[in-house]
């Protein structure tokens, strides 16, 4: 059985992932209420592979796996802790004075960054917490290589996909690339951005409505492309292939637009501002998330599902949806067909602790002082 049925737009759209599709205004559709859990059908296949109750030393802010899936790295308040896969044994930590926010693999697996957060607003001033640490990951241990400062609190940070440098969000709307030496090549006014997988270009957007499309040359960062959007842009997305881009606004309204600038098609405002937009993996769907409602829709069935939640994360291989619920009490994973595959009920999450293996077969999910991984 299924959760949420799907729900057709309400006037007909060109599938967006046939040639040339088509832009056609939409109305608002209504969004259903919850349906009851319990009457759902969950995979048994899925289930609780381990547990570390307790054993960080603080609450958890965020988990990653490593790209080969040997070793999960958390971020525990100030505390990084390299774990074996299985969680049968601590490989290495390393003390911290300040609060770790998130942490970011590189896509090789010897680099560790992790954003340093700031306990109270009121000493964001103070430029200890407006850094990113760089650790090598060298036999199961940690090296500290260098701390880059960004300048305001980091909210983002991602390697490229080459990883040959990283990319530093802030709350001063500023994006920073870094080299491998730590050496600052670019700054980009924006608000949100995206790579393009196993490619030298990434998206960006920005408070002035505009998109502007990057590529890496050498050494030097060149705009490739941009458009005008039309409103001040408070997420986006990229497509895999790098040929359609999503943007989401401050009014809920998510459009999606070719590379070159042609707008597609307006999925339904709901009043509140955009604040996550992911394809996945095959580009057959996109997830939108606003005003605390997870929307995931079929780009070509014109359909979309919906279900209270501020946070979703796609496993690697696109077939699976994990959505953190508004309440923060429960971690629901769907698969394509949107059947509830498991719903794991937490106590105390983190905001951004939860995160797919690089083989789609495991979730790490923190749930206070716990680390928790499921998979089949």
């Amino acid at each position: 059985m299924k959760l949420f049925p799907f729900l057709g737009l309400a006037t007909a759209l060109m599938p967006l992932l046939i040639s040339r599709p088509t832009f056609a205004s939409t109305k608002p559709i209504e969004i259903p209420p919850d349906f009851d859990r319990s009457t759902i059908s969950q995979d048994r296949t899925f289930r609780e592979q381990f547990r570390l109750d307790g054993t960080m030393g603080g609450a958890l802010w965020d988990v990653r796996f490593s790209p080969d899936r040997r070793s999960i790295v958390v971020a525990a308040s100030y505390d990084l802790i390299l774990w074996q896969g299985d969680g049968t044994q601590q490989l290495d930590s390393e003390r911290h004075s300040l609060p770790i926010r998130f942490v970011e693999y590189s896509p090789d697996g010897t680099t560790i960054a992790a954003a340093v957060t700031t306990p109270d607003e009121a000493f964001e001033i103070d430029n200890r917490y407006k850094t990113v640490e760089i650790w090598r990951v060298a036999n199961d241990r940690f090296e500290s290589v260098r701390s880059i400062v960004h300048g305001a609190w980091v909210e983002k940070l991602q390697f490229s996909p080459d990883g040959q440098f990283l990319a530093t969000l802030g709350r001063d709307r500023q994006l920073k690339l870094w080299d491998n030496n730590g050496r600052n090549i670019n700054t980009i006014a924006a608000t949100d951005f995206a790579f393009v997988a196993n490619s030298e270009q990434w998206v960006t957007g920005d408070r002035t409505g505009r998109v502007k499309i990057w590529k890496m040359d050498r050494t030097r960062v060149r705009s490739s492309g941009e458009f005008d959007t039309g409103a001040p842009i408070t997420g986006i997305g990229v497509r895999r292939d790098g040929q359609y881009i999503a943007t989401g606004n401050d009014r809920g309204e998510v459009t999606l637009w070719t590379r070159e600038g042609e707008r597609l098609m307006v999925l339904p405002a709901n009043g509140d501002r955009v604040s996550q937009l992911q394809f996945s993996s095959d580009g057959e769907f996109l997830i939108s998330i606003s005003n605390g409602w997870v929307r995931r829709w079929h780009l070509e069935r014109q359909t979309v599902m919906a279900q209270r939640g501020d946070l979703a994360r796609w496993s690697p291989n696109g077939q699976l949806l994990a959505i953190v619920s508004d309440d923060r009490k429960n971690v629901t994973v769907w698969d394509r067909a949107g059947s509830l595959v498991r719903s794991i009920e937490i106590d105390n999450f983190c905001y951004g602790g939860v995160r797919f293996s690089p083989d789609s077969t495991g979730l790490g999910v923190t749930d206070g002082d716990n680390l928790r991984v499921w998979g089949f």
